[in-house]
């Protein structure tokens, strides 16, 4: 496909939204680009012009618009391409990522060794001790990974799925070892030995019985084509008078076990054979001692030789030194209570060379190191940080912990994380939680149960939530920043208010005594609310009144009050009635005849309602917003318009009623009718193709040629324009060709198939003409 700025040289053809404020202007990118025409930016649906409106900064990993974007415009990238470091001859340890999300990394920042990461975590390290893969890692193979290999921290599988689970050597002579000489075997289910056993340690057979042992003679036993099997109760005794036990393999001597007057001789009998003792050390075959009868005898351990103290004799001297005086020489560790002074000599063994230095050199060395201590005692220690990788912590001191902190901060964290700081602030003491709207939480024990007695919620302003009473010194004071003494508790629980007691509700069982004035929307006296008040007072009331547009007189004779309205009212706020109907009469007019609603009529019909939360028409599709000629200035709604149309001008555009299918695009019939249909643009990539293929017009086809030369055919009938993209999927193109045929179309104006045979080619055809025909577009 055709490419707009610099070629992209990898295939992470990425999106980027960013969000917008209408202030800020530089963003980070996702990826590091090579140059401004390696990305498409919208900015409102606009494309943006590289190195005009926008550049890029921070070594191509921030862009830069010169203006910044509205924060209502719909800004995104689209990443052409990915720049990467085309050739590698020294990366230095560095981490090497691999895949798009950077959780799949390669990297050799320890000496001699290489990591591998994938989805962020260790999977395997290769050694110079070998490959190692974490617990619960697995060695798979097979299709179906039928074959698993791993140790999951405790013990080691070798599980398999399908077919048989060999262990063998599958070559004669070679000998298979399971198990140790000091540990158990134990087969889960039938064992076959097709070959011979050979048994070199005890065997238990348990309580199972031992059948077929073939045919046993006085002097002779002969197996009947099988083993042979001696199964005792008791002893299995090998007595013979002739003094002599022979070992033989087809009829041939190797061996012999004598009494010789009482001496217990055990000879192999063949010229020049050695006598060797095997065994098993932790599941691997070892000959423990070897007697060359070449040699007349030498013997050659294939490990230690245990001799005890004083019991050395080399030729005809002894070795008076002890094991352990050797040990000390060749590094071992056991060690005394002799006082060090500077000055005093010490052995060390150093690569395996034993060498004499002094402890002023061992203590520079470790004065210049970090060490890990455990379970030691410090004095007056100088120590910038302690850790503890899984354990619990104690500091556990005979008289009190201080914690002096000249900095003026203590910090409490978990993980890393700022939990809680205690700060010094200009000697006040300052508790900050670090998270965001986590509260403070003073917790104790009440009668064995777990409480929380006081919650400092951070996420309310420090709202203080107490668990039960709150109580405070006999003339203590309650109040706010501006008012400390708003209310005061005296010692017999008497509280006393400096300021107007607001409240929806006030009972009061005693006496009530108001040094002022006593305001009250009601009274209630026994029961009963008052509905008239004391004639003089009232009289008293109207006489003075002067509100406007209203006169009020008393009568005496009936304790009532008498209102009458004046004729313009220009005083009236609110007028709250059901039935009430304002307007030029019955046929135009504002009415409020319904509860929660406002009708306005016009024409003697009912055209509009004012509801909660809408102004709605009364009858669908029946009221216009302005006319033709009468127009509203502009639109303001925040939220979503629904309309059957859209008009531009004097052209109604008609939008579709569904929401179409992901990646459609809209079209026009010509008359104004928008629908949704698919975006056939682009390359449309088909599975891997191992063998010959016939390609579509806009098809992209990964081309596997392991398994031998193979032929892609291209379209027939093709038209201008029409695509066929290929890559060499496996890098085989070069070993076995694709062959690329014409389809009775040219190729590059000939009428000849195009072989391809550069390894990891990667091409696209794009068809012209009938004179030339499908034309490469890079070559």
């Amino acid at each position: 496909m055709a490419y707009i700025g610099a070629k992209p040289v990898n295939g992470f053809f990425a999106k980027q939204d960013i969000t917008t404020d209408g202030s800020t202007t530089t963003f980070t990118l996702d990826f590091t680009v090579s140059s401004t025409s390696s990305i498409i930016v919208s900015v409102g649906g606009v494309i943006q012009e590289p190195d005009t409106a926008y550049t890029l900064s921070g070594g191509n990993t921030s862009i830069v618009f010169s203006e910044a974007p509205a924060s209502t415009a719909d800004t995104y990238i689209h990443y052409l391409g990915q720049a990467i470091q085309q050739t590698i001859t020294d990366i230095n340890g560095t981490e090497l990522v691999l895949d798009v999300d950077a959780d799949t990394t390669l990297t050799a920042d320890t000496g001699d060794q290489i990591d591998f990461k994938i989805g962020g975590s260790d999977v395997i390290a290769f050694k110079t001790t070998g490959i190692h893969l974490p617990d619960g890692e697995k060695y798979v193979a097979g299709t179906g990974d039928d074959l698993q290999i791993y140790h999951d921290g405790s013990n080691s599988y070798i599980a398999n799925a399908v077919g048989a689970l060999k262990v063998a050597t599958e070559t004669s002579g070679i000998a298979v070892t399971i198990g140790h000489s000091t540990s158990e075997v134990t087969f889960g289910d039938n064992v076959t030995v097709t070959g011979n056993l050979t048994i070199g340690g005890e065997t238990n057979f348990g309580d199972f019985n031992i059948t077929n042992v073939g045919s046993i003679a006085l002097d002779t036993i002969t197996n009947d084509g099988t083993d042979i099997t001696l199964d005792s109760s008791g002893d299995i005794i090998l007595d013979a008078a002739g003094n002599d036990v022979f070992f033989k393999a087809g009829g041939t001597t190797i061996g012999e076990i004598t009494n010789s007057s009482s001496d217990l001789v055990i000879k192999s009998s063949v010229s020049d054979k050695d006598m060797l003792f095997k065994g098993n050390d932790g599941g691997a075959a070892i000959t423990a001692l070897t007697l060359d009868m070449s040699a007349a005898g030498d013997a050659t351990f294939n490990n230690q030789v245990i001799i005890g103290d004083g019991k050395l004799v080399l030729a005809s001297t002894a070795v008076t030194t002890t094991a352990a005086e050797i040990n000390l020489i060749d590094g071992g560790t056991s060690r005394g209570t002799t006082a060090v002074a500077s000055g005093d000599g010490i052995l060390t063994n150093d690569g395996g060379t034993m060498r004499m230095t002094n402890v002023d050199t061992f203590d520079t060395y470790f004065s210049a190191t970090t060490k890990t201590l455990t379970n030691k005692t410090l004095t007056t220690p100088v120590i910038a940080t302690i850790s503890s990788s899984s354990n619990d912590m104690t500091l556990d001191s005979g008289a009190d912990i201080i914690l002096d902190a000249d900095g003026a901060d203590i910090k409490f964290k978990d993980g890393g994380t700022d939990i809680l700081t205690i700060t010094n602030n200009s000697t006040d003491v300052d508790l900050t939680v670090a998270t965001q709207d986590k509260d403070i939480n003073f917790k104790g024990d009440d009668g064995g149960s777990g409480i929380t007695a006081l919650s400092l919620d951070m996420s309310d302003a420090g709202t203080a939530v107490f668990n039960h009473d709150i109580r405070v010194a006999d003339g203590g004071q309650i109040g706010s920043a501006s008012d400390a003494d708003a209310m005061t508790i005296a010692a017999n629980g008497q509280v006393t208010f400096t300021q107007t007691l607001i409240g929806t509700a006030l009972d009061i069982s005693g006496d009530v005594d108001v040094d002022g004035t006593l305001e009250a929307d009601a009274i209630t006296v026994n029961g009963a609310t008052l509905t008239e008040t004391i004639t003089d007072l009232v009289g008293g009331m109207v006489s003075s009144n002067t509100e406007t547009g209203i006169t009020v007189t008393f009568e005496d004779g009936d304790n009532t009050l008498d209102f009458a309205l004046g004729a313009a009212q220009t005083t009236i706020t609110s007028i709250l009635a059901t039935d009430l109907k304002i307007g030029e009469d019955d046929q135009t007019k504002i009415d409020f005849e319904t509860a929660d609603t406002i009708h306005f009529y016009a024409g003697n019909q009912n055209q509009l309602k004012l509801v909660d939360g809408g102004l709605v028409p009364i009858t669908d599709n029946d009221v216009d917003l302005g006319t033709a000629s009468l127009e509203f200035k502009n639109v303001y709604v925040d939220g979503t318009v629904f309309a059957d149309a859209i008009g531009f001008g004097t052209t109604a555009i008609t939008l579709p009623s569904a929401d179409g299918s992901a990646d459609q695009v809209l079209t026009t019939d010509g008359s104004g009718t928008l629908s949704f249909v698919d975006n056939t643009g682009g390359t449309s990539w088909v599975a891997v193709k191992t063998s010959n293929y016939t390609a579509s017009a806009g098809e992209g086809v990964f081309a596997n040629t392991t398994g031998g030369a193979w032929t892609l055919t291209l379209p027939a009938s093709p038209s201008l324009g029409d695509e066929v993209s290929f890559v060499d999927y496996a890098g085989t193109f070069d070993t076995y060709n694709l062959t690329i045929a014409r389809n009775s179309s040219k190729i590059h104006g000939a009428d000849e198939d195009l072989t391809v045979s550069v390894e990891r080619a990667a091409n696209t055809l794009v068809f012209t003409d009938a004179t030339q025909g499908w034309l490469l577009k890079n070559k």
